[in-house]
């Protein structure tokens, strides 16, 4: 079988995760938002290879991309309530992903999990 290759961009995430934990640094929010960020981190980096179709690479973006994105302006603001609850949300969703793509199941949908 051919290895997949998508338009996603699997990088900008990992790099707006690599900005989110040097805000979460900078503005000394709890080493538990930067463990769970470099945990977060770990798993963007095993969920690479196990996208295998446009559908995995729909429901990765669908579960991933507004809570990144809220998690780095929470980091960036010094937010750390927010960036408590966006990140436990964030490395949730992550291991769900990396369960249903190893396990070969995924649907396509436009809404993340809940």
């Amino acid at each position: 079988m051919a290895e997949y290759e998508g338009g996603y961009d699997l990088l900008s995430y990992i790099d707006n995760l690599e900005g989110a934990l040097r805000y979460a640094k900078k503005k000394e929010l709890s080493q538990a938002i930067v463990k769970g960020i470099d945990e977060i981190h770990s798993g963007m980096k095993e969920l690479d290879p196990l996208i295998q179709s446009e559908n995995q690479e729909k429901r990765m973006k669908a579960d991933v991309e507004e809570k990144l994105n809220e998690l780095y302006l929470a980091c960036k603001d010094g937010e750390g309530g927010k960036a408590m609850g966006f990140m436990r949300e964030l490395r949730d969703r992550v291991n769900t992903l990396k369960t249903l793509f190893q396990e070969g199941r995924v649907k396509l949908v436009d809404k993340p999990l809940r």
